[in-house]
């Protein structure tokens, strides 16, 4: 479950860079 969350923080925060 800990790794599903950072995923989803890491794709968030890659969304972030790419915009």
């Amino acid at each position: 479950m800990r790794f599903h969350l950072a995923r989803v923080l890491l794709t968030e925060w890659t969304s972030t860079l790419v915009e």
